[in-house]
């Protein structure tokens, strides 16, 4: 008999944002998530959305992918940060990006 573990496939390496001291996790992007997402931004480039409106794009993702995270949290922060944060929840090495020390990781 041949099984495919679902539960283990889908087991995302372990990732998360600390912000403000406080550890948030990160899932991995589901196809709904993906769904969603797509279709905004996709709204956004036929009707022409503004800045704001692609902010509001960008924060939503990140909330799908860190639903932990309080929505003001991200709003102190620049766009050019938003974008580092994108990259990094897409698994992109990003600059400040710290791997925790094994000792520290299972805790």
């Amino acid at each position: 008999m041949k099984i495919l573990n679902l539960d283990k496939l889908n087991k995302a390496p372990e990732r998360q944002l600390t912000i403000d001291g406080v550890d948030y996790p990160i899932q991995p992007l589901s196809v709904e998530g993906f769904i969603e997402t797509t279709r905004a931004v996709e709204k956004i480039v036929t009707e022409g959305g503004s800045p704001a409106a692609q902010l509001d794009v960008t924060i939503d993702m990140i909330l799908r992918q860190v639903p932990t995270l309080p929505r003001e949290k991200l709003t102190q922060y620049t766009p050019e940060t938003l974008e580092v944060i994108v990259k990094f929840i897409r698994g992109e090495d990003v600059e400040g990006a710290e791997q925790a020390a094994e000792g520290e990781a299972g805790k």
